[in-house]
C-alpha cells in the first residue's frame, strides 16, 4: 500500500469590499493593529477541514486538481499518491467542489461544509458532464458575515418570477467556457454596485463544466439585478451588517457549533468474503469531533470596527479504519517443494533447469532449494483459509489520526480596501497495512498562510491581489527499517545497506500474492504564489485581466526500490521446444522461487536526496459580453507556462537516443549528447506554445428554453511532476538496473541485482527531450427546458479530443525469439531495457446526457441524470493497471481500445425530502399534539446504477514475455473468437481468450472484457431541535452508505494462465453507518 501524503492546499482568497463604517482610519495603523491581533490569536487558531478521495476504475488518482468555490473564496489543492485530498480553513455553508484530471471528466458536487463531515468519495469518468452547482447573487458588502449567517435558520424565499427568467445568462455558462481563464479568486463588487446595471462576473475556474439548472430561490442574473434580486441582496446585506454587532445584538455576537460523529464496527455490515468463508469483523472505530466559532471581532483600543471578522476552527479525528486483503498463497506441500498436485487449468510439469528434464514426481530435492529462498519463506505467511485459490485473508484495522487548526481574519482598511489573512496547520499520523500484515508508519505536517487584498480603484474597476505560501512535510517509515538487514542475513548482493532501507526484497508471482513493502520517504515541499487580477465593467462588457506566478520546491529523500524486486513466472522450470520457447502446461512460478531463479529483477537507489525546483505562470483575458438581454457571449484567451522541474545540484539523468533507437547515450544537465546536441537544465525542452482559447454562448429562446454551446482547449502541465523523480536517482548518480534472465547469464536471488560489466547504460527511464504537453479540445451543445413550474429538463452532448497524450513503451527490445536469449539480443546491446516516455497518444470521447431536475417545492427536490457515452484511446498512461507499457513498441495502433474508465451507461438519482417546519403547516395542524414528532425531519440520498468499466485479457507466467523481446508484463492474450459475454459464466466467458502461440504477441485488444456493474444506495436521515426560542439548535443525523448492503465487484483477475483467472479479487465496501450530533449557537 502506498503511503499517503498531505495534499497541499493552494487557496486563493479575494476579500470583499465594504462600505465605510464611519470609523475608518489610516490604512497603515489599522494594518499594524490587525497584525498584532493575529499574533495574539494565532496560538488559539482553530479550523474546519474537508477531506475526500478520488478514484477511477477503483484505482486511486494522484495529482487530480480539487477546486472549491465557497462564496467569494476559491481554494485549489491536488490529491496525493493514494488519491486523498484535504481542503483546510473552510467556513460552514454551501461550497461547489470540482475534481479535474487531464483525460477525465470534471466531477462536480454541491457540498454542505459542516463540522464532522465524513470522507467524500469521488469516482472520475472520462469527461462526464458534472452536476448542477448552486448559484448565489453576488453580495457587494459584508459577505463574510453572510457566510456565517448560514448557521442560522434561513426563511424560505419565494419562487423566481417570470421577470427573473429573462436576465443575463452569463451565470448559466459555468466552468471554463465562461470563467476558465483565471486561476484565482473571484473579484468582489465595489460598494456602489448593487444598483448598477452590471454585476461582477462569477468566480473563474479552469476546466469545462456544465451549465446549471436554476434552483428554487436562486437568482438567475449576472448582469442587471431584478427588483426581487436586489431585495434579496439588501435583506442579506442587512442581516450581515447586524450580525454579531455588539451594540445591536447584545451578547449574541458570535455563531458557532460543536459536533461529533461516530462510526463503529458493531453497526457496520461484515466485510464481504470472496471465498464464502465467514470471519470475525476486526474491531474498528472512527470518531470525528470539533468546534467552530466566528463573527465580528472587537478589541478595545485596538480593533474598533464592527466589520472586522474572525473565524476559528478545530477538527480532530481518532480512528482505526478497517483493512481487508484476500489472496492466494502456496500450499504447505508447495512450500516444501512438492508440486505433484499443482495445476493451472491443467496439471503442470516442473522441469530441472540444469538438465531440461522433468523433476521426478514434480518434487524438488531438498538440497536444490535455494538458501535465500528458504530464508524468505519466513516473510510469506501460510494459507489461513481452505481451498486452492483465495486461501488467505487478512482482516485488521489500521490507525489514522488527524488534527486541524485554522484561523481567518478579515479587516476593512478604509472605504475601498479590504484585507484578509488565513492561517492553517495540520498534522496526521497513522499506519498503512501491507497484505501480509506489515505495518508501515507515516506522519504528515503541513501549514499554509494566505494574504489577500481587494481595492476598488474606481466605481467599475476592481483590483485583487493575493499572496500565498505553504509548506508540507511527510515521512514514511517501513516496518523493517532499522530492525532487520534481511539482505545481509541471507547474502543477497546489490541492495542498499542504509538502515532505513532494510527489509526483504519485493517478490512478484503470477499465481500468488506478492510480497511488498513501502519505501522510506522524507519529503518537504514548499511553494509560494502571487495572483493578480483586474475586473473592468464597461457597458455590456465585463472584462477580466490577470495572471499568476508560482514557485515550487520539492525536496525529497527516498530510494524508490532500494531493496530490489524479483519477478517469478515459471519460465525457468518450463520445458523448451527446439526454438527455445516454453512448452504449454510446464513451469511454475513458486518452483522458480524455491530454486532461487527469477525471470527478471530491478533495483534503484543511490542519489537519495533530491531538490526539485520549478516555476509556472499564466496570463489570461476574458470578456463576458451581453449582446442582448437573451444572448450572452463569453470569449477569452489563456496562456500558461510551466517549466520542467530541474534539480538544484544537477542530479538528473536522461538518454540521448539515436534515430530508430539504434543507440543511446547518458546525458546530464548542460551536457552535449552525440545525437541531439546540448541538453537543457531540466533535460526536457520547455513547451512555450500553450495558448488556450475559450468560447461560450448562452441564448434564451423564449421564457422557458435555453440553448448553450462552448469550446475550449486545456493543457496538462502536471506531467512534469511525474518525470522529475524518475529522471533522478539514475546513473551516474545512483545504482539502477532492470535485468532479465538468460541462458548465458541466469539471474539468481543472490546476485540477480548486479548487472554485467558489459552493460554500460543502466538507466531504466528516459523522456523524449522534445516532449510536448498534451491537450484536450472540448466542445459542448445543450438545450434546457423548464416546464410545470418546478421541473427542468436538459439534453446535452459533450465531445472531447485528446492529443499528444502520454505514451510509455520499451524500445530497447530484441527481435521475436526465445525469452531466454532476449537479453543478449537487445537492439542497443550495451543498455538494459528502459521505459521511453513520449507524447504520441490520442483519445476521443462522445457523451449524451439527459437530466431531469425538480426544484425544491413542497418539501421535495430531486435530480436524475442519465449518461450514455463511449471513450477510446491508445494512451497507456490511462490505459489501466498492468498495461502501462505498450505491448508492441513497433505497433502503437494496436494499443487503441476502450478507455479503462469507459462506462457505457450511468444513472444517478439524488433526492431531498423534508417535513414541514412551520407550525402553520396543514399537516402539523392536523397532527395536533403529535406535531412535534413530524417537524424538522430531513431525508436525503443518492442511487447510482452504472455498467462496469472494462478489463484487459493478459498473459503472465512463462508467457510473460510472449514475444520473446525482453519486455515482461505487458503482453495480452489471444482472442479465440467466442463471445466474451456468454450464458453460464459468472463474469465473462473464460474460453474467449487463450495464450498466444510462442514467439507472437497476443491479438486481443485492450479492455475487451466488460466489467461487472455497480449499484449503490446511500441515504441519510436527520432532525433538528430548537433549544427554546433561541437560535440554538441541536441536530442529529444518521447516514448509511450502501444501505442495501449490495455486493459490488470492482476488480477481476484476467491473466489467462494464472490460478485466479476469472475470479473477483476485490469488492466495494459494504454497508456502513455513521451517527452525527451537532449543537449550533
Amino acid at each position: 500500500m502506498r503511503s499517503s501524503s498531505l495534499a497541499s492546499v493552494k487557496g486563493l482568497t479575494a476579500a470583499s469590499s465594504s462600505r465605510p463604517s464611519g470609523r475608518s482610519k489610516a490604512a497603515v495603523p489599522i494594518l499594524w493593529k490587525a497584525a498584532a491581533c493575529l499574533v495574539c490569536l494565532s496560538a488559539s487558531a482553530i479550523a474546519i477541514d474537508h477531506r475526500g478521495r478520488v478514484t477511477a476504475n477503483q484505482l486511486p488518482i494522484p495529482g487530480a486538481t480539487v477546486i472549491a468555490v465557497c462564496g467569494e473564496r476559491k481554494l485549489v489543492t491536488t490529491t496525493d499518491e493514494e488519491g486523498n485530498y484535504l481542503l483546510e480553513g473552510l467556513e460552514p455553508g454551501i461550497c461547489e467542489l470540482r475534481i479535474e484530471m487531464f483525460g477525465f471528466a470534471p466531477a462536480r458536487r454541491t457540498v454542505h461544509i459542516e463540522a464532522g463531515g465524513g470522507l467524500l468519495e469521488w469516482t472520475l469518468e472520462l469527461l462526464k458532464p458534472p452536476s448542477v452547482p448552486t448559484l448565489k447573487a453576488p453580495l457587494a458588502e459584508t459577505n463574510l458575515a453572510e457566510e456565517w449567517s448560514k448557521l442560522q435558520e434561513t426563511p424560505a424565499e419565494p419562487e423566481p418570477t417570470a421577470e427573473e427568467q429573462d436576465a443575463n445568462e452569463a451565470f448559466l455558462i459555468q466552468g471554463s467556457l465562461s470563467r476558465g481563464l483565471e486561476l484565482g479568486a473571484a473579484p468582489e463588487a465595489p460598494a456602489s454596485l448593487p444598483g448598477s446595471e452590471h454585476a461582477p462576473p462569477a468566480p473563474l475556474v479552469d476546466k469545462p463544466a456544465r451549465a446549471p439548472a436554476i434552483a428554487k430561490g436562486t437568482p438567475k442574473k449576472a448582469g442587471a439585478l431584478t427588483r426581487l434580486a436586489r431585495a434579496r441582496v439588501a435583506r442579506k446585506a442587512l442581516a450581515a451588517k447586524n450580525f454579531g454587532n455588539r451594540r445591536r445584538g447584545g451578547s449574541d455576537n458570535l455563531r458557532g457549533a460543536f459536533y461529533a460523529s461516530w462510526r463503529n464496527s458493531a453497526l457496520d455490515a461484515r466485510p464481504f468474503s470472496l471465498t464464502g468463508q465467514s470471519a470475525p469483523k476486526p474491531p474498528y472505530s472512527h470518531t470525528r469531533f470539533g468546534f467552530m466559532v466566528g463573527g465580528p471581532l472587537r478589541i478595545p483600543k485596538l480593533i474598533e470596527s464592527d466589520r472586522s471578522f474572525i473565524f476559528l476552527n478545530f477538527t480532530g479525528v481518532r480512528s482505526r479504519n478497517p483493512y481487508q486483503a484476500t489472496g492466494t498463497l502456496p500450499s504447505p506441500a508447495e512450500r516444501a517443494g512438492d508440486f505433484s498436485a499443482s495445476a493451472i487449468r491443467a496439471p503442470v510439469t516442473i522441469y530441472d533447469p540444469t538438465s531440461r528434464t522433468p523433476f521426478p514426481g514434480n518434487l524438488l530435492p531438498a538440497q536444490r532449494i535455494d538458501p535465500v529462498a528458504q530464508g524468505l519463506l519466513e516473510f510469506i505467511p501460510p494459507p489461513n483459509q481452505p481451498g486452492r485459490v483465495q486461501n488467505y485473508r487478512l482482516l485488521e484495522s489500521q490507525r489514522q489520526n488527524t488534527d486541524n487548526f485554522a484561523l481567518r481574519f478579515s479587516q476593512p482598511l478604509e472605504r475601498r480596501h479590504r484585507l484578509s489573512v488565513s492561517l492553517n496547520w495540520q498534522r496526521r499520523s497513522g499506519e498503512n497495512l501491507q497484505p501480509f500484515g506489515f505495518r508501515d508508519e507515516s506522519s504528515t505536517r503541513g501549514w499554509r498562510a494566505t494574504l489577500s487584498w481587494s481595492y476598488n480603484l474606481q466605481r467599475r474597476l476592481v483590483h485583487n491581489l493575493s499572496w500565498e505560501i505553504q509548506g508540507n512535510r511527510h515521512e514514511t517509515l517501513p516496518y523493517f527499517a532499522f530492525k532487520r538487514n534481511v539482505a545481509a542475513e541471507l547474502g543477497i548482493i546489490g541492495p542498499s545497506t542504509q538502515p532505513e532501507n532494510w527489509g526483504p526484497p519485493n517478490l512478484s508471482f503470477t499465481n500468488f500474492s506478492d510480497l511488498t513493502e513501502a519505501s522510506a520517504i522524507e519529503r518537504r515541499d514548499r511553494s509560494s504564489a502571487l495572483t493578480d487580477s483586474l475586473t473592468l465593467m464597461r457597458g455590456r462588457h465585463n472584462f477580466t485581466f490577470g495572471g499568476e506566478y508560482r514557485r515550487v520546491r520539492l525536496d525529497s529523500r527516498t530510494d524508490q526500490n532500494a531493496r530490489g524486486s524479483f519477478t517469478f513466472s515459471g519460465l525457468v522450470t518450463s520445458g523448451l521446444d527446439a526454438r527455445g520457447q516454453p512448452l504449454p502446461f510446464t513451469g511454475f512460478d513458486f518452483a522458480d522461487f524455491l530454486l532461487g531463479l527469477p525471470q527478471s529483477s530491478s533495483i534503484r537507489y543511490g542519489s537519495s536526496n533530491n531538490y526539485f525546483r520549478g516555476t509556472a505562470y499564466n496570463l489570461f483575458w476574458q470578456d463576458d459580453w451581453r449582446l442582448h438581454r437573451h444572448l450572452t457571449l463569453n470569449n477569452g484567451l489563456r496562456y500558461e507556462f510551466s517549466s520542467p522541474l530541474r534539480e538544484k545540484f544537477g542530479r538528473l539523468s536522461n538518454l540521448d537516443i539515436a534515430p530508430g533507437f539504434t543507440g543511446a547515450a547518458v546525458v546530464t544537465p548542460g551536457s552535449i549528447g552525440p545525437y541531439s546536441g546540448r541538453f537543457p537544465e531540466a533535460l526536457i525542452d520547455p513547451d512555450r506554445n500553450n495558448f488556450s482559447p475559450r468560447l461560450g454562448l448562452a441564448w434564451r429562446a423564449g421564457n422557458h428554453t435555453v440553448l448553450r454551446a462552448g469550446y475550449g482547449v486545456f493543457y496538462d502541465s502536471s506531467v512534469y511532476n511525474r518525470f522529475a523523480p524518475r529522471l533522478a536517482s539514475q546513473p551516474p548518480f545512483a545504482n539502477t538496473g532492470h535485468l532479465t534472465t538468460s541462458l548465458a547469464r541466469p539471474l539468481t536471488l543472490r546476485d540477480g541485482l548486479v548487472a554485467l560489466p558489459a552493460t554500460t547504460i543502466r538507466n531504466t527511464f528516459a523522456v523524449d527531450r522534445s516532449y510536448r504537453l498534451g491537450y484536450a479540445q472540448t466542445w459542448r451543445l445543450s438545450i434546457q427546458r423548464d416546464f410545470a413550474g418546478a421541473y427542468v429538463f436538459e439534453l446535452g452532448y459533450l465531445g472531447t479530443k485528446g492529443t499528444r497524450l502520454d505514451i510509455q513503451r520499451s524500445p530497447n527490445r530484441a527481435a521475436p525469439g526465445s525469452p531466454l536469449t532476449a537479453e543478449q539480443r537487445r537492439q542497443i546491446a550495451n543498455a538494459v531495457g528502459f521505459i521511453w516516455d513520449s507524447s504520441e497518444g490520442n483519445s476521443i470521447y462522445h457523451g449524451l446526457e439527459a437530466r431531469l431536475t425538480r426544484r425544491f417545492r413542497r418539501g421535495l427536490s430531486f435530480n436524475a441524470i442519465y449518461t450514455w457515452s463511449k471513450s477510446i484511446d491508445n494512451a497507456s498512461s490511462i490505459g489501466g493497471a498492468g498495461n502501462v507499457v505498450a505491448q508492441n513498441d513497433r505497433d502503437l495502433r494496436a494499443e487503441r481500445g476502450l478507455s479503462s474508465f469507459d462506462r457505457r451507461h450511468v444513472l444517478t438519482l439524488s433526492y431531498v425530502l423534508t417535513s414541514p417546519s412551520d407550525a402553520r403547516s396543514a399537516l402539523l395542524t392536523r397532527a395536533g399534539r403529535a406535531a412535534w414528532l413530524l417537524r424538522n425531519w430531513n431525508l436525503s440520498g443518492q442511487l447510482t446504477l452504472q455498467t462496469g468499466s472494462p478489463f484487459t485479457a493478459r498473459v503472465m507466467g512463462n508467457r510473460a514475455d510472449s514475444g520473446g523481446t525482453g519486455v515482461i508484463g505487458s503482453g495480452r492474450a489471444d482472442a479465440t473468437g467466442q463471445p466474451v459475454k456468454a450464458p453460464g459464466w459468472r463474469f465473462f466467458n473464460l474460453e474467449a481468450f487463450t495464450t498466444p502461440p510462442p514467439g507472437r504477441f497476443g491479438n486481443a485488444g485492450r479492455n475487451t472484457i466488460p466489467g461487472p456493474g455497480f449499484a449503490a444506495l446511500n441515504a441519510a436521515l436527520g432532525r433538528s431541535f430548537r433549544v427554546g426560542e433561541s437560535r440554538r439548535w441541536l441536530e442529529i443525523r444518521l447516514e448509511a452508505s450502501n444501505l442495501t448492503n449490495h455486493v459490488n465487484y470492482t476488480r477481476l483477475d484476467t491473466v489467462v494462465n494464472s490460478l485466479n483467472y476469472g475470479l473477483a479479487t476485490q469488492t466495494a465496501p459494504m454497508r456502513a453507518l455513521t451517527a452525527t450530533l451537532r449543537y449550533r449557537f
